[in-house]
């Protein structure tokens, strides 16, 4: 089915509506297996507290963000990608700021 939607680029509504009911075997295993309906419960329950963990990294990022660009703006960086600053990790602007604090952060 997908090799003719990719062959053909044709999407037939009939399998579009067979690839929905995969989605009900899934729900089918959790409903038999004890460990992944556990497992799904505990993702569940853990999601409020993910969600509060990144707001509150996006906020520290915004933060530091809004620091960076003003104290760092004219640093200089090298044209060539030496892993340093250079053109695509700088405090020239926001984005390449937020981007920048992002990738030093992971």
């Amino acid at each position: 089915a997908v090799w003719v939607e990719a062959a053909t680029g044709v999407t037939l509504p009939a399998i579009t509506v067979l690839r929905g009911f995969r989605v009900l075997r899934v729900l089918r295993l959790v409903r038999s297996a004890e460990g992944v309906k556990t497992l799904l419960f505990t993702l569940l329950m853990s999601f409020p507290a993910v969600m509060n963990v990144s707001v509150l990294m996006l906020l520290f990022f915004l933060i530091y963000t809004s620091l960076g660009v003003p104290l760092f703006y004219n640093v200089r960086w090298a044209e060539e990608f030496t892993g340093g600053i250079n053109s695509f990790t700088n405090f020239q602007g926001f984005s390449n700021a937020f981007a920048t604090i992002f990738t030093i952060s992971t």
